[in-house]
């Protein structure tokens, strides 16, 4: 086990079960805080997905046999998998006084995806019912990657000319099930809108803690399990917003049970129970 860092384990471990057990029921706080002081197995969202590529629709000349043989083959390794998130380091933010980090709500979402897209017009699961009733979810962006297709020259009704740079907008991203309204969509319910907990880190060590610092969520997949969508219809470019960005959605469904911070190192140093 790699440990060249220490941060004060026993404080940090304290702090972090407070968090857990004061947020939720018993059995999900101790699922969570058995990950604090242990260095994880980190697994990428692209590999998440990958694992179950072989999820897909019944063939027309496929029995239900062979079908369900081939579901629960692709099936079989449900996690649960720990996928690394990118992090916005400026919502941890250091207290030298109390020699603490504030962490801010939004270091563990802070990005939307249009995941809406999959229950729109033409999309995947359109005929599964009205989609416009689906603004709030429980779901997080792991990462968007922003990849430059083309571009063309354009003119508006007055004249005016444009080049429109064409950009693939590529969500990777973990979605968990809708909610029933705005109170009830938060990814990690607390009573505090901005903030999620502390962790001490002593004064000496916290610059390099910060650096170095991650995020993982701990997920159990779901069917139906992964899904890989193309928007139909691209953002309107304008004179003064000259992209035309498309869509792509890479998602992994999954029951997200924990959120995780890790050191350098890849030890849990505090958990967040989803629940």
């Amino acid at each position: 086990m790699r440990n060249s860092h220490k941060y004060n384990t026993g404080r940090l471990a304290l702090s972090a079960i407070m968090m857990t057990t004061a947020l939720s029921s018993p059995s999900w706080a101790q699922e969570c805080s058995s990950y604090i002081g242990t260095t994880v197995e980190l697994t990428t969202i692209e590999a998440a997905i990958e694992q179950f590529a072989g999820v897909t629709p019944r063939d027309e000349f496929e029995t239900s046999e062979q079908y369900e043989a081939r579901i629960s083959a692709a099936t079989a390794d449900s996690g649960p998998f720990i996928i690394e998130k990118s992090l916005d380091r400026e919502r941890l933010r250091y207290d030298a006084d109390r020699q603490v980090f504030q962490i801010g709500r939004f270091a563990f979402y802070n990005e939307n995806m249009p995941v809406d897209e999959l229950w729109s017009y033409g999309g995947p699961f359109h005929e599964s019912g009205n989609y416009r009733n689906r603004m709030y979810r429980i779901d997080t962006v792991i990462r968007v990657d922003d990849q430059i297709t083309g571009s063309y020259e354009a003119q508006n009704s007055f004249g005016t000319s444009a080049e429109v740079v064409q950009i693939d907008r590529v969500y990777w991203g973990i979605f968990e099930r809708f909610a029933s309204g705005y109170d009830s969509a938060d990814l990690i319910p607390t009573g505090d809108r901005n903030h999620l907990g502390e962790v001490p880190v002593p004064i000496d060590e916290a610059r390099s803690f910060r650096d170095e610092s991650r995020l993982a969520f701990v997920v159990s997949p779901q069917s139906p399990w992964q899904i890989s969508f193309r928007e139909n219809y691209p953002s309107r470019p304008t004179i003064q917003n000259p992209l035309e960005v498309t869509a792509v959605l890479n998602v992994l469904f999954a029951d997200i049970r924990c959120a995780l911070l890790l050191d350098g190192t890849g030890r849990s140093v505090a958990a967040f129970d989803t629940r």
